[in-house]
């Protein structure tokens, strides 16, 4: 393990968080493998994660749902740059040379189905932790900032200028000064349509077969099979078999 002054000095360069706010609370009550420097004041609180012996990096942060930090944290500058680079080269390549796209995507997704359609410009922030089903539509500019895990299943259609983001800034100013964040995952079912204009916050899981209408802002989880719009986002009604008979449908008659 690591000697009382090493944690010391390496605690003094970590993130300073005041002593009495809720995450700090958490983990000081927690026995997740967690050393402090005892209680200082609160202008000297250093807070620092141990797991397994080490450091906690900031990537590994925000996989376990932590605050973190990504505004100097030369791992998360390269991923991000890289991906970034990689969406650019994405958004020149002719709209109709779908192999080529297609060559890219693999690059930038974390896992990709069959039968994927991602018209330009597209966007995201590391890639690798956005997943895609088979069948999956998104039509022009869809961002993704997928700080999180960002999970979409089959047969998923996205309209244009939708936004998933899972990014979350700290509610307290010192902490937002600081730049630290958290990463909040989001779900995406199977069979799924996001209107126009939506925007789906960090936390949320969209059930199966539903329907989010344009111009939405989903901020809560909302359930399969239903209809759901607004700002924010709530469920109007569940989808019926009646809805086969909603628009008209040429029978060759």
């Amino acid at each position: 393990g690591l000697s009382p002054c090493l944690k010391f000095v390496i605690g003094r360069a970590l993130t300073i968080l005041s002593w009495d706010n809720p995450v700090t609370a958490f983990f000081r009550k927690s026995k997740k493998l967690r050393h402090s420097l005892g209680r200082p004041s609160r202008s000297d609180f250093v807070q620092f994660e141990v797991v397994g012996g080490s450091i906690m990096t900031e990537k590994e942060k925000a996989a376990a749902g932590y605050l973190y930090n990504a505004n100097y944290d030369e791992e998360i500058f390269n991923e991000i740059s890289r991906c970034n680079d990689l969406c650019h080269e994405f958004n020149q390549i002719k709209p109709s040379d779908r192999e080529a796209q297609g060559e890219i995507l693999k690059q930038i997704l974390g896992t990709m189905g069959e039968q994927v359609t991602v018209n330009t410009p597209f966007w995201c922030d590391y890639g690798y932790n956005t997943s895609v089903g088979n069948y999956f539509f998104a039509n022009h500019n869809c961002q993704i900032l997928d700080g999180g895990k960002v999970t979409f299943g089959d047969h998923v259609f996205i309209a244009p200028n939708c936004l998933f983001t899972t990014a979350e800034h700290a509610l307290d100013a010192e902490q937002r000064n600081e730049g630290l964040e958290v990463a909040l995952p989001i779900t995406v079912g199977n069979n799924v349509w996001i209107g126009a204009g939506t925007i789906v916050l960090g936390g949320v899981t969209i059930g199966d077969n539903t329907v989010i209408g344009a111009g939405s802002v989903v901020t809560k989880s909302i359930p399969s099979n239903v209809i759901a719009v607004g700002v924010p986002c709530r469920v109007v009604r569940e989808i019926t078999a009646a809805d086969k008979e909603r628009y008209p449908v040429y029978r060759g008659e």
